[in-house]
């Protein structure tokens, strides 16, 4: 039996990268809420009672102050991060006309 020596895997785009991130943060979020809803199924008096008990924190917090300030942190590592993802793009692009360019000089010393 002969064994095939593994391809490699051709590195991640940008947009795929982030498209899989955000594939992932997704299914996490419907892998948890389906937890939630399995455990209100199992023991709703104790659901109710954390649900009632998570409402009275939030109406006791500084929701507002919070959402500020989340707002405001957004606001300031907005324009870094967009940057940084550029910078990114703008490599990869390069590195793929870097890569294309050999095989462009391949073909037109060829055709002559």
């Amino acid at each position: 039996m002969t064994e095939q020596p593994l391809k490699p895997v051709p590195p991640l785009s940008v947009e795929d990268g982030t498209n899989v991130t955000f594939r992932r943060a997704q299914e996490a979020l419907c892998h948890g809420y389906q937890e939630c809803k399995q455990h209100v199924r199992k023991a709703p008096c104790t659901s109710v009672f954390f649900a009632a008990a998570a409402g009275y924190c939030l109406h006791r917090m500084p929701v507002r102050a919070i959402v500020v300030a989340q707002v405001r942190l957004l606001s300031a590592l907005a324009p870094p991060t967009l940057l940084l993802l550029g910078l990114a793009k703008f490599r990869e692009i390069l590195k793929s006309q870097a890569a294309e360019k050999p095989d462009l000089e391949d073909r037109h010393h060829r055709s002559s």
